[in-house]
């Protein structure tokens, strides 16, 4: 045999194995198209129809008609507004918005009720809500839902312009059966955490609270209280609370008579801003149909509206003044001081310490054994670790004189001064700070410690 029929023979063998292979990959796809047209075809018979079915990032536009009105909405940046901003009749629900885009996005009925039925008003049809999707690439998706039917395992819906009427399952049927509440926003402030700036709260007329964020972003307490350190954990568990507290129920809207509700005279009043808005909602009764609950009015630009939230909910309107506040007074460790200048009930104590070498004086007295150490750094301890008792923001020291004076000064340069005012009636000790008072207070016993350690360590230092 040549070499050249050889080649031939090869050949021909290479174009049999490549008619086979497409004779086989068509036979199987065939198989395969076959299967795929025969369950659909099964699918369809038995009711399973693709009613609705896109990506929700293409949505551009949806429309919502109740028997309330007709809405409609725009879908940018990810996030759900009206279509036209201007004459938005109220704030409107992105989370309901998305369960709505999101079930029309995959529609499926689970069977066929009938086909071109011709009696619609048996399923609800006379009044249906009608929702219709707009995407990107210019296409729509209407559907109407009737009513759900007897057994309430489902809902009826059939296309918008069609009669054919489906059935799909009551929970798809929950998520589109919207009406005009439904698409409110419901949020008591409808705002990202990290987005609150000032936070203010006021109980039957008297001030609980006003804190609010520096430049830098970290809360400071302005009111009723000065000169404090704010407990960072409670007023960020009290700002959580208000971003993420929800309506129970709409009541109504633009209220004339705000008396019905108590919120002529409100219980609370809640102040809440954002770099862009500013928010009021005060609160008055206890709602007598919804257990638990508090009537609510929200006050923005776009419109009044009463509302019940359950107290549960925003447990933050029971906070008092105290719960914002760090109740240390002053705790700087010891190895930033340089020197500390008391005024105890009249005698003057001078302290100066350098904690990185372990030296230490006592009214010009050198500290050096161990056991004076110890008595002497109980003694600082005693008035550096102490803490406030209460808050009372009624209270002046005019013409008096402080039972305790603290002047720190600290290696770095600066100064920092406590003093404290006794108040026979109350048996307790005001504290002001940089002349400053700070609407807090600290107990008899605080003072007796302190006086008990000053003692210890003068009469050891005498020896």
């Amino acid at each position: 045999m040549g070499k050249e029929e050889k080649c031939v023979k090869k050949y021909l063998k290479f174009i049999i194995i490549i008619a086979l292979v497409i004779i086989l990959s068509t036979a199987a796809y065939i198989a395969v198209d076959r299967s795929k047209t025969s369950e659909e075809t099964q699918k369809s018979q038995e009711g399973v129809v693709d009613l609705c079915g896109f990506d929700t990032d293409d949505i551009k536009n949806m429309t919502v008609t109740t028997q309330d009105g007709t809405y409609e909405f725009k879908f940018e940046d990810s996030l759900w507004s009206w279509a036209d901003e201007d004459n938005a009749p109220f704030d409107c629900s992105t989370v309901s918005l998305t369960l709505i885009a999101n079930a029309m996005s995959d529609l499926t009925s689970t069977k066929i009720v009938a086909e071109n039925a011709d009696n619609l008003s048996k399923y609800g049809f006379d009044n249906p809500v009608t929702i219709s999707c707009k995407t990107s690439d210019g296409k729509e998706y209407s559907i109407e839902l009737g009513s759900k039917n007897p057994t309430g395992d489902s809902y009826y819906v059939k296309k918008s312009g069609e009669n054919t009427v489906y059935a799909v399952s009551s929970s798809t049927g929950d998520s589109l059966n919207v009406q005009k509440d439904a698409l409110k926003n419901n949020y008591l402030i409808d705002v990202f955490i990290s987005e609150l700036r000032k936070i203010k709260l006021e109980r039957h007329g008297e001030l609980i609270f006003d804190v609010e964020k520096d430049d830098s972003g970290v809360w400071q307490i302005i009111a009723p209280i000065k000169e404090m350190t704010p407990d960072y954990t409670k007023i960020s568990s009290y700002s959580d609370l208000i971003v993420r507290a929800n309506a129970a129920a709409f009541i109504e809207e633009n209220p004339s008579d705000l008396s019905k509700y108590g919120l002529d005279n409100p219980s609370y009043v809640l102040n809440a801003s954002t770099d862009e808005e500013d928010v009021e909602v005060i609160f008055g009764n206890e709602s007598e149909d919804i257990s638990g609950g508090i009537y609510t009015l929200i006050k923005s630009a776009k419109l009044q509206e009463v509302m019940v939230f359950y107290k549960s909910n925003i447990s933050f309107l029971e906070a008092d003044t105290m719960s914002i506040v760090d109740p240390k007074i002053y705790g700087y460790n010891l190895r930033k001081i340089s020197d500390i200048d008391l005024v105890l009930d009249g005698q003057n104590v001078k302290l100066s310490m350098d904690s990185d070498n372990d030296e230490y004086s006592f009214n010009g007295t050198v500290i050096d054994d161990t056991e004076r150490i110890n008595l002497y750094t109980e003694f600082v301890q005693s008035f550096n670790m102490m803490q406030i008792a209460g808050t009372e923001t009624d209270y002046s020291n005019e013409n008096q004189t402080p039972a305790l004076e603290i002047n720190y000064t600290l290696k770095d340069g600066s100064a920092f001064t406590t003093a404290y005012y006794y108040d026979e009636g109350s048996d307790r000790y005001y504290l002001f700070k940089n002349d400053t008072y700070t609407g807090t207070y600290v107990s008899s016993d605080s003072i007796k410690n302190i006086k008990a350690a000053y003692a210890g360590i003068l009469n050891r230092a005498s020896e």
